[in-house]
C-alpha cells in the first residue's frame, strides 16, 4: 500500500472494524517513498477530511465536481483494527502505515472534523516520519488531528519493537492555522505505549499563534518512557 486505504471526505456515520493493514509502500527506503509526491513519504490509512476541492487529488476533483460542499467528516468509528509491518518470510519489507489522521487544512469554513472514535486498535512498528519536513511537527504521528472536536482515543496499543520504528510521537493533536476553528473536547485514555520510547513524547498537544486546544483529558495511560505528554502553546487540560 502506498496511499490512503479509506479517504473520507465529508463522510458521516462510518464504522471501520476488524481490518488488518500491513506495511506501507512495499519498501523501507524513504528516498523511494518521497519520490511519489506530497503523500509519498506517508499517507494515513484512514484519512478524515473535508469535501473540498483538492482534498482527494486530481481524480476526486474530476469526479467530485458539484459535490464540494466543504462538509467535514464526522461520526467516524474505528475499532479493533491492526496496523503491522509487511514481511516476506522473515525479511522485513516495510514498516506499518500511519493509522488515522486529518491532513486537509484548506477549509475556510467553521465546521470541524468531529466525533471520531479510535478505540481498541493495535499499531505496531509504524513508519518513522523523521526528516519529512516541517509538517511532522503537527502531523508526524500514527494518530493525528488538526482543528477538530470530540475526538476519543482510548484502549489502544501503540508498540515499537524495532529501533528503526522508534516514533517521535504516538499521538499529535494540533491547531496551527489561523482560518481554522479551535480544537476542543479531546479524550486520550487507557492506551498502552510500549517498546522504544518516543524521541519527543507519547502525546503532543501543539498550537500556534492565538489558537488554543482546550477541554483535553489525558488519563490512565500506561507509559514507561520519559515523557507522556508535551504541551506547546495555548493548551488547557
Amino acid at each position: 500500500m502506498g496511499g490512503h486505504v479509506f479517504d473520507l471526505m465529508g463522510s458521516k456515520h462510518v464504522k471501520i472494524t476488524n481490518c488488518q493493514f500491513y506495511g506501507y509502500g512495499h519498501t523501507l527506503s524513504l528516498k523511494k517513498l518521497r519520490k511519489k509526491g506530497n503523500h509519498g513519504a506517508y499517507a494515513e490509512a484512514i484519512q478524515t477530511d473535508y469535501a473540498n476541492y483538492n482534498s482527494g487529488g486530481a481524480n476526486f476533483n474530476r469526479y467530485g465536481k458539484g459535490h464540494f460542499n466543504h462538509q467535514p467528516s464526522s461520526y467516524i468509528t474505528v475499532t479493533h483494527n491492526t496496523w503491522r509491518p509487511e514481511y516476506s518470510g522473515k525479511r522485513l519489507v516495510s514498516l506499518a502505515q500511519v493509522a488515522i489522521g486529518e491532513h486537509d487544512t484548506t477549509s475556510s469554513n467553521r465546521n470541524k472534523i468531529k466525533h471520531v472514535t479510535f478505540q481498541s486498535n493495535v499499531i505496531k512498528n509504524p513508519i518513522r516520519l523523521s526528516g519529512m519536513g516541517a509538517d511532522t511537527n503537527y502531523f508526524g504521528a500514527p494518530v493525528h488531528f488538526e482543528s477538530s472536536s470530540s475526538i476519543s482515543i482510548k484502549h489502544n496499543i501503540f508498540q515499537a519493537t524495532l529501533k528503526r520504528a522508534r516514533p517521535e510521537n504516538w499521538v499529535i493533536i494540533s491547531n496551527q492555522y489561523g482560518h481554522m476553528p479551535n480544537t476542543v473536547n479531546i479524550k486520550i485514555s487507557q492506551n498502552q505505549f510500549e517498546g522504544y520510547w518516543p524521541s519527543r513524547s507519547a502525546v503532543r498537544l501543539i498550537t500556534k499563534g492565538a489558537h488554543f486546544i482546550k477541554h483535553v483529558s489525558v488519563t490512565h495511560n500506561f507509559f514507561n518512557g520519559r515523557r507522556l505528554l508535551q504541551k506547546i502553546g495555548h493548551v488547557r487540560l
